[in-house]
């Protein structure tokens, strides 16, 4: 009897760690989305949906977490895990692009200003 016992308590939680197993291969990984998240919010709050390098990888973030959750679906939380890591990378570089993109401008109207006042100066006029 106690040999039964053991061996029913034995299966028991054999039964409990499958399912177990089962039901966190069904989640999305929470922090990897959180973070995948996270980088795209900051990617489109610089205003990466407006450069069209950046446009291209955040549309790529957004498509990676959304085959995450197919990933998942599917019984793949591994994969859905490895997407949401790719989602994040390209959310930093749309981010990354975007900011080159704004600081190039700036650079250029700052260099458009002083060829303007140098022009000023040559011509004998005031700054």
């Amino acid at each position: 009897m106690i040999g039964t016992w053991k061996s029913s308590v034995g299966w028991l939680a054999a039964l409990g760690l499958i399912a177990a197993s089962g039901c966190a291969g069904t989640q999305v990984p929470a922090q990897a989305e959180t973070e995948a998240v996270a980088a795209i919010r900051a990617a489109q709050a610089v205003g990466a949906q407006n450069e069209p390098q950046a446009a291209l990888h955040l549309a790529l973030a957004h498509e990676q977490v959304a085959a995450a959750h197919e990933r998942v679906g599917a019984g793949e939380p591994e994969e859905a895990e490895l997407l949401l890591y790719q989602a994040e990378a390209d959310a930093a570089l749309a981010q990354a692009l975007a900011r080159e993109a704004a600081t190039r401008a700036e650079a250029e109207e700052t260099r458009r200003r002083v060829e303007q006042m140098r022009q000023r100066f040559l011509e004998g006029g005031k700054l």
